[in-house]
């Protein structure tokens, strides 16, 4: 129940990803070296120039994506690329179907590099973040299958797995970090392009 507390303590940080627990069918599971938690980034450790990146770095995150909250359960969904940002949805509920939050967030290119960007929902839908505020973390430095975004990193483990590794708290004697695990349930493939609508002519 450990992660279910963190939720209603943190909220706003907790909830930048799904919390996703590691299965012992997960053939991932036997590599110990993919669940080695990567290093997390502050923002002292921001670049004089920030280091390019475009969406198309980020395409195989394009997909859905599930695992277990705690005793509880998650789902992510990323959609394709459009008009320069790489949205997102997640939710968690638990097993009786209470509701536990949920989160709009995307990756924005902006300035030939690239920001994560989050707002976060309680079950009542009432936003975490003020109303026109967003939790923003920049990229800091991306290497081979790591991205380095100030207090989260995200790890391409393989095609079906991810990692992220966030820090909660950032700054304060409390901070800490936790891993994070996702298994792809729809490879990028299935999800259909985006094709701008035709709005019907009123005349």
């Amino acid at each position: 129940m450990k992660l279910t507390r963190l939720l209603t303590q943190h909220l706003p940080l907790i909830l930048l990803v799904a919390v996703a627990s590691v299965r012992a069918d997960d053939p991932v599971a036997h590599d110990a070296g993919a669940f080695e938690s990567p290093e997390v980034l502050r923002a002292a450790d921001a670049p004089a120039i920030p280091p390019p990146a475009t969406l198309a770095d980020l395409a195989w995150l394009v997909g859905a994506w599930q695992g277990a909250l705690d005793d509880n359960h998650q789902e992510a969904y990323v959609f394709p690329a459009a008009a320069g940002q790489l949205p997102g949805f997640a939710r968690g509920w638990t097993p009786s179907g209470g509701f536990l939050f949920s989160e709009a967030n995307t990756f924005v290119e902006i300035d030939g590099t690239l920001e994560y960007r989050v707002k976060h929902f309680t079950p009542e839908f009432h936003g975490v973040e003020p109303r026109d505020g967003y939790e923003r973390h920049r990229l800091l430095a991306h290497t081979g299958n790591t991205w380095f975004f100030e207090n989260i990193t995200f790890r391409r483990d393989d095609d079906h797995h991810h990692t992220v590794a966030v820090r909660i708290q950032a700054d304060t004697p409390q901070e800490f970090i936790i891993m994070v695990r996702q298994r792809r349930v729809t490879a990028p493939s299935a999800i259909p392009p985006l094709v701008a609508a035709t709005v019907p002519s009123t005349r």
